[in-house]
């Protein structure tokens, strides 16, 4: 079974109840979920990583960056969210497809934590 993560899927999931996908995207991405450039960075990088099944290298042309930066933003995503992207792969699969459909509403649940 293949899972779309497309944009559009996400943004239809999203617009369904908007208050509760803003609440479970900051639940499960916690300060991964800020609005802040840096940290939307490597949110992105997370998700494209989880995307290529943990493919440094495919992550990497996808991102048209060095597989280390990949490496590096990953890392830095574990140390944001204080756990191993290894538990609750699926819940921060989908939190991190979300995202892009709710970066205002994210942010605001974000801040309040």
């Amino acid at each position: 079974m293949t899972i779309d993560r497309s944009p559009s899927n996400a943004s239809t999931l999203a617009s369904a109840d908007v208050e509760h996908a803003a609440s479970f995207v900051t639940r499960v991405l916690g300060p991964l979920a800020a609005a802040d450039e840096d940290t939307y960075r490597v949110a992105t990088t997370l998700a494209v990583y989880l995307q290529e099944n943990r493919s440094r290298a495919r992550a990497a042309r996808r991102l048209t960056v060095h597989p280390n930066t990949v490496s590096y933003r990953v890392n830095q995503a574990e140390r944001i969210l204080g756990r191993s992207i290894d538990t609750d792969t699926l819940e921060l699969s989908v939190a991190l497809a979300l995202l892009p459909a709710l970066p205002r509403l994210a942010h605001r649940h974000a801040t309040e934590l």
